[in-house]
């Protein structure tokens, strides 16, 4: 999570807006530090904007558009999360960004893999920050599919 707050409060700081879902792990780290980088983010949610995913993230979720961020969702008002719209979230947000910045993204089921690799269709720049071997980072790295970007300042500069 440190990572991820680094990498976004760079971002933030140079004038990105961090995208990202209120998910557990890095993603509301991510959110927390452009918000207290007083710079706006963009929520993307796997449900109905009338709640937030995961639950307990319901302050986070308030506080995005009360520091000029705004929240979106495919969802209407009342719809659960499920696999399904976690997995069209991830597309919806890779399509929304310039770039895709991994930190820590383990395999092919989890999210941010999901948009890593919607980026990569879009062919926007996909960096990846991978210090696990045995990650999903890894194997697109493997693949040439991402830039390995191990600090903030070099992310800035490839953006």
């Amino acid at each position: 999570m440190t990572r991820a707050r680094a990498f976004a409060t760079a971002v933030a700081e140079a004038g990105h807006t961090v995208t990202a879902t209120l998910a557990y792990g890095i993603d509301s780290p991510a959110q927390l530090a452009a918000i207290q980088a007083g710079r706006a983010t963009l929520a993307v949610l796997p449900r109905g904007l009338d709640r937030a995913h995961p639950y307990n993230h319901a302050h986070l979720l308030s506080s995005i558009p009360a520091s000029s961020g705004s929240v979106v969702s495919l969802c209407r008002p009342g719809t659960p999360a499920s696999s399904t719209m976690l997995k069209a979230s991830a597309t919806l947000l890779a399509a929304l960004v310039r770039a895709v910045i991994l930190i820590e993204a383990r395999d092919h089921a989890d999210a941010a893999m999901h948009a890593a690799e919607a980026a990569a269709c879009l062919n926007w720049l996909l960096l990846a920050d991978s210090r696990d071997r045995l990650s999903g980072s890894t194997r697109l790295l493997a693949e040439q599919r991402a830039v390995l970007c191990p600090d903030p300042a070099q992310a800035l500069a490839l953006l």
